[in-house]
């Protein structure tokens, strides 16, 4: 039978309720409204909650922006699939897991934001298309596989942290980011297809003599940026890079990928 969200006790879970309708209240527990997926109305998420996996998780029919919590520590698939929710991303200083945070989130507008605490990016914001501005990335972050595949409307720069490993799919599909790419980290070991689907002009900076260096120069379609065959022309001696004309990609090994940035940003 049909609920409405007032049979819907504090702090007990609401998994699975299908016909909830109304408005979310605000409980504690994590997945606490997972498919209920005639919700409507805006996500709503108290001072003292601490854990969102899967909070909303294919809740299609909330509307509204999404909230987080000052105290917000896990944001695993909160808001997973919910197509209808509009405004901008959010994520607290504490939030550490970002674990398809805003997957299929394609009606968000506004930039993507990353907290200073967050390790995991996997598929943060998959296929959100109408996100504009700049990725993020903070320092911590360790793996960023697939977080803005398919984000075809960013603008800005594609940056990576210092300790970032994984970059499988990360832009791929981006086709309005910038020209200058900026990776921090030295110790990437799969960048998959990273910048699939681009056709514009790439200078991508990256740390010289590092595992990131060896692994952008893979040149078979299992490992490569582009996600395809791929081969570099070494000009180091003239011109200090790597390239490819096919797909407009320039790899420069530098000592200070940081110095890259404040020289070619100013």
């Amino acid at each position: 039978k049909l609920h409405s969200i007032g049979n819907c006790i504090k702090d007990i879970a609401c998994l699975f309720c299908t016909n909830l309708t109304g408005d979310p209240l605000c409980g504690s527990n994590s997945m606490i409204y997972q498919y209920c997926t005639n919700l409507t109305g805006a996500p709503v998420c108290g001072s003292n909650v601490t854990n969102m996996y899967g909070a909303y998780y294919n809740c299609h029919n909330l509307k509204g922006a999404p909230v987080c919590g000052p105290n917000v520590t896990e944001m695993q698939q909160a808001y997973y699939r919910c197509e209808n929710l509009t405004g901008a991303p959010v994520c607290g200083d504490n939030v550490t897991g970002m674990y398809c945070t805003y997957y299929d989130c394609h009606n968000l507008t506004g930039s993507p934001v990353c907290g200073p605490s967050v390790t995991d990016m996997y598929r943060t914001y998959y296929n959100c298309t109408n996100l504009t501005g700049s990725p993020a990335c903070g320092n911590n972050v360790t793996d960023m596989t697939g977080t803005y595949y398919n984000c075809r409307n960013l603008t800005g720069n594609p940056v990576c942290g210092p300790n970032v490993e994984n970059m499988v799919m990360t832009y791929a599909n981006c086709y309005n980011l910038g020209s200058n790419g900026y990776f921090y980290s030295n110790k990437i070991a799969d960048v998959t297809n990273c910048f699939g689907g681009r056709s514009k002009r790439l200078n991508l900076y990256v740390p010289a003599n590092s595992t990131t260096l060896s692994t952008c120069l893979s040149t078979d379609s299992e490992n490569s940026l582009t996600g395809t065959d791929i081969t570099w022309t070494n000009d180091m001696s003239t011109n200090g890079c790597y390239y490819n004309t096919a797909y407009n990609i320039y790899i420069y090994p530098v000592v200070n990928v940081e110095q890259a940035y404040k020289d070619n940003e100013k």
